[in-house]
């Protein structure tokens, strides 16, 4: 067969076929709106975030009305809510099955962990815990992740100089471990370790989660030694019921509830140079924070 001839009847071929390609297209890939509810439920609940872990912090706004509330940092989550709540009634409706609003951002109860972290020394997050579980808005989570300090804190409250310091300011102040015994359905309690920076948190599209610590994730060449003293105090707590090694606190832990040493992956801070990372510490803080 002539050249020319067969080009034509190749370029005629491919023509039909991409005729009849465009001919079927409704066919073969449907409209998303038009697939059974079941296969759209599906589709939708594969866009849901996996286990979160997310900073409650108190918030800074200047609406005199919600000062003193609590708020999710938006870089723990990513910056932005999940897809699937902002399309199209359906995929909401299916959304709201399994995320809830709490603190301005959109929670898993069953998998997403709520994070107290302390960031300044004198920082009001002392109290957040302790005063959010005293209200009742915690009690609808499985998981929470705790900042060490906040453990430790304690061994600073039991000194009158600290006392006549701060005067009432963490009065509202309690142990972790009394804040777990009341919170109803907690099952899993993750001690976070990080060296406290002045570094902000960058929003970078993805949320935080908890895996096992690093060096990278606790800021700090001693992590390692940190951990080893974590897990003591911890053994300590199951076997004696005690917490501190002076005058300690007399307390059980509940027996389904499990506590654990993690670090926070995925968190990215803005970069300062060395001189810059800490606060210095006052006068009257040195004794307690220095």
């Amino acid at each position: 067969m002539p050249l020319r001839s067969l080009l034509n009847r190749m370029a005629t071929a491919k023509s039909k076929t991409k005729t009849s390609s465009s001919s079927n297209t409704t066919a073969i890939f449907p409209k998303f709106s038009n697939l059974p509810l079941e296969i759209r439920q599906k589709i939708w609940r594969e866009t849901l975030p996996g286990p979160r872990v997310m900073l409650v912090t108190l918030s800074k706004s200047k609406n005199k009305k919600k000062n003193g509330t609590a708020t999710t940092k938006p870089a723990s989550y990513g910056g932005r809510h999940p897809a699937l709540l902002s399309v199209d009634r359906t995929s909401r409706a299916e959304g709201f099955r399994f995320l809830r609003p709490k603190f301005n951002a959109f929670w898993n109860f069953e998998l997403d962990t709520p994070y107290f972290e302390i960031k300044d020394n004198s920082d009001e997050n002392v109290v957040l815990l302790a005063q959010l579980s005293r209200q009742g808005l915690l009690n609808d989570f499985k998981n929470i992740a705790v900042d060490w300090m906040l453990w430790n804190w304690r061994m600073a409250t039991q000194n009158m100089e600290f006392r006549v310091t701060f005067g009432n300011k963490f009065n509202d102040y309690e142990h972790p471990v009394q804040t777990l015994n009341a919170l109803p359905k907690i099952k899993r309690c993750s001690f976070v370790y990080t060296d406290h920076t002045l570094q902000a948190d960058l929003v970078t599209g993805n949320p935080w989660y908890l895996d096992p610590l690093t060096k990278e994730t606790a800021l700090s060449d001693h992590w390692a030694a940190v951990e080893a003293e974590m897990r003591r105090q911890f053994e300590k707590l199951k076997e004696t019921g005690k917490i501190g090694d002076w005058n300690p606190l007399d307390i059980k832990l509940r027996d389904c509830v499990e506590i654990e040493v993690c670090g926070i992956h995925g968190r990215e801070r803005q970069w300062l140079p060395q001189d810059k990372l800490k606060r210095q510490p006052q006068g009257w803080e040195m004794d307690w924070f220095g």
